[in-house]
């Protein structure tokens, strides 16, 4: 069965099946859409994802801000392949149908991108630096400081490759699933250069023990692999220190 799963950065927030009786998904920030989205972006009804015969289209409803498919706005009717990933505001839709994935039906390839530099505080983030430190309760990583200055943006799963999650166990992110991609993501408190964003403690204030890019997974050779980004608390993958790096295990 068709589904879509709603991502904001990598945390997964919802997924939704599309059976087979469904024509039409209409999402939008009212609450008579059968997907809703609270977003200032969001128009009351934004788009519309449509079954026609076995195949499913998306379709921009004029929508304020407008909707992009892999990053290419929408301008008419556009068939949706498995894996596609549709953006409107802060939110990612990503479209996957198993029985096309068998049927040997491409995914879109996904490319690294990496981010810009440390704890200084950024016009994108709004932050200072006299944040009082708080505990830290997530895992860190390690990494060389050559990267460029691009964004951090959803990478979708490629072709045969099943999606791998974090979740979290212990403070306030107890329960939230983060989907890892394929190349690299990014973990820290700036909302603006980071996959998952964790910058919250257990009173819901902003943790500054959590650095602004704080940790990278890479997926090397079939493996995933976690790297300190000389943050300040450092990183600890089952409660050792990070001292390079660590290969995740399940």
């Amino acid at each position: 069965m068709p589904k879509i799963v709603v991502k904001k950065k990598a945390e997964v927030v919802k997924e939704l099946p599309i059976p087979p009786f469904q024509s039409k998904v209409n999402v939008g920030s009212e609450g008579d859409n059968d997907l809703v989205l609270t977003d200032k972006k969001v128009s009351l009804h934004h788009l519309q994802i449509e079954k026609d015969e076995n195949d499913y289209y998306v379709m921009d409803k004029d929508s304020a801000f407008g909707s992009f498919i892999n990053g290419m706005k929408i301008d008419s009717r556009t068939l949706l392949k498995s894996g596609d990933v549709i953006s409107i505001g802060e939110f990612s839709l990503v479209f996957e149908d198993q029985s096309r994935e068998k049927n040997g039906e491409a995914k879109p390839d996904n490319n690294e991108i990496d981010a810009v530099e440390d704890d200084a505080p950024s016009p994108e983030s709004g932050e200072d630096n006299g944040e009082a430190v708080e505990e830290t309760v997530v895992a860190e990583t390690k990494v060389d400081e050559d990267e460029d200055s691009s964004p951090a943006k959803d990478k979708p799963v490629i072709q045969g490759e099943m999606p791998h999650f974090l979740v979290g166990i212990y403070g306030p992110y107890t329960g939230k699933k983060f989907q890892l991609n394929s190349g690299v993501t990014k973990i820290g408190r700036d909302r603006s250069l980071n996959d998952i964003v964790i910058r919250e403690n257990g009173k819901g204030e902003t943790d500054s023990s959590i650095s602004r890019r704080h940790a990278t997974i890479t997926k090397e050779n079939g493996d995933f692999y976690i790297y300190d980004k000389r943050s300040k608390t450092r990183t600890y993958v089952n409660r050792e220190k990070l001292d390079e790096k660590a290969v995740l295990k399940l």
